[in-house]
């Protein structure tokens, strides 16, 4: 193996390091803290960016999911008020009870919130009832039946109206009016 001289390998090392230094003050550029601060960053904003807009999309078909679960339910239960057929509606409710769910709490928060109108609070006491009612009945329930009803409820008989109130006597049905 022949050696070469000093001068010449000082050269090629010089060479070298011409060549590599601009490499190294850019690597030197990267690697300050600032910078890879400034690129974690970056990063971590893109991914929650990206996550965020994932769970958003998630959220939006979720959402159309339970209202097209919501239709199809509304749908079927018209049926069953035609047909008397309760299967398809039973099924539907059994593999998506979301609709049914939400249906449930809703009335559940409206029928909170009426009894809080209604006056009845925390305590247990009521507001006296209003003095004036209007039935309209519809559907199978006479008027004659309904006033038997409340008057056997308790209703007083006393101020009501009508030839309905005169014929029926609340003690013909086992119970007197409270006075």
């Amino acid at each position: 193996m022949t050696q070469k001289p000093p001068e010449r390998i000082e050269r090629e090392m010089f060479e070298i390091r011409s060549q590599m230094e601009p490499d190294a003050q850019d690597l030197a550029k990267h690697v300050q803290p600032q910078v890879i601060a400034e690129q974690v960053k970056g990063t971590i904003r893109q991914r929650i960016q990206d996550a965020v807009e994932r769970v958003k999309a998630n959220l939006r078909a979720r959402g159309q999911e339970l209202v097209d679960s919501g239709k199809r339910q509304a749908n079927l239960a018209r049926k069953v008020g035609e047909t008397r057929e309760t299967a398809p509606l039973t099924d539907a409710v059994r593999s998506d009870p979301r609709p049914m769910v939400l249906l449930a709490v809703v009335l559940t928060l409206l029928l909170l919130m009426a009894r809080k109108v209604t006056g009845v609070a925390a305590t247990g006491t009521e507001r006296p009832l209003p003095q004036h009612a209007h039935f309209q009945p519809v559907g199978g329930a006479a008027g004659d039946m309904t006033l038997a009803a409340l008057l056997h409820a308790g209703a007083p008989s006393k101020g009501s109206r009508g030839s309905s109130a005169s014929s029926v006597s609340p003690s013909s049905y086992g119970r007197s009016p409270p006075r």
